[in-house]
């Protein structure tokens, strides 16, 4: 059993190093940096090594955003908490809203399209919430690069953020970098009905996703889908989902 262990994390290295190499032909130095403001976010008291400037936290919606700057470029991370407060839980049933009408009955689908409403309202209230709180932000820092990340829920709060903000400010240079995030486009079109976003803008997008996080896969992604082994450190399916574990990976590398 020992001998067959170290076999499959060997192979789950191997496999690693490849994903690794293809994604660095279109990745450069700041997904490393995405990742670990991505898990500071989720510290009471964030270890980050940058100049946070803000840590903007809605208890009513269960938001929480952090915005860092770069003390050497004229860099912005933000960073989007993933699910925490139960808060969080209510507008996730809104994102698996596709998948859900697809596997339900028949029976049960009108009742189903009135309960819906509430998760799609609330989740709207969150993003103008973490919208509302970034623009403050970009007026004080018109030049500034936008590096924009999240894990999980927090990482299609971001995705939508950064399609947004290419609408609003087309000048401005951002890249967006989720990590095991749900894809958007069936949120961005139906819930918040923003514009497509163009593919050229969305070449600074790129979706971090486990080949074994079932969530990561749910409704389709926009921008570079990268994926990943399994974690080459994990005791249960969950821990797949881990923004920690994920980040101990990108390290290792």
């Amino acid at each position: 059993m020992h001998r067959a262990r170290e076999s499959e994390l060997a192979k789950s290295k191997m496999i690693f190093m490849i994903c690794l190499l293809s994604f660095a032909l279109f990745a450069d130095d700041h997904v490393l940096e995405a990742a670990k403001f991505s898990h500071a976010v989720y510290q009471p008291h964030p270890d980050s090594e940058k100049e946070v400037i803000l840590d903007h936290e809605n208890l009513l919606l269960g938001n929480r955003l952090l915005v860092a700057k770069d003390e050497h470029k004229p860099i912005l991370y933000f960073a989007i908490r993933g699910t925490g407060p139960w808060q969080n839980w209510f507008a996730n049933a809104h994102i698996a809203n596709d998948f859900m009408e697809q596997i339900m009955p028949d029976w049960l689908f009108e009742s189903y399209q009135k309960v819906k409403q509430g998760p799609e309202f609330w989740f709207r209230l969150a993003f103008r919430d973490l919208k509302e709180a970034t623009l403050q932000i970009l007026a004080r820092y018109p030049n500034h690069r936008l590096v924009i990340t999240g894990h999980s829920y927090g990482g299609v709060m971001a995705n939508l953020l950064a399609q947004d903000i290419a609408q609003l400010e087309p000048k401005r240079i951002l890249e967006c970098h989720t990590f095991n995030a749900p894809g958007t486009q069936e949120i961005r079109e139906k819930t918040l009905k923003l514009p497509t976003t163009s593919a050229k803008q969305l070449q600074q997008f790129y979706n971090h996703l486990r080949i074994s996080d079932p969530i990561a896969w749910l409704n389709t992604h926009e921008g570079h889908v990268v994926s990943y082994p399994p974690a080459a450190r994990f005791e249960s399916l969950t821990d797949e989902h881990k923004m920690e574990l994920f980040l101990e990976d990108l390290r290792g590398s």
